[in-house]
């Protein structure tokens, strides 16, 4: 899978984590760490649920991805 984004949250019970990505057939798609998924249409549906995760659920994108797309955005 080549990953788009990794959003995390600490729990109740430990850490949630979702990784969203590109699957080797084409299919977007997002899985869950106690191994929920969630498939999309396309990149616009992927990127506002995504959006959702962080804005309403408060997940947190990985620092490391989050250094690398600042640094893309200077």
């Amino acid at each position: 899978m080549k990953v788009h984004t990794t959003l995390t949250k600490k729990c109740r019970f430990g850490i949630s984590e979702w990784t969203f990505g590109e699957l080797d057939n084409g299919w977007l798609a997002a899985f869950s760490s106690k191994g929920k998924k969630i498939f999309f249409r396309n990149l616009e549906q992927m990127d506002a649920c995504s959006q959702k995760f962080i804005n309403e659920y408060h997940y947190k994108k990985q620092s490391k991805e989050l250094v690398k797309q600042l640094a893309l955005a200077i």
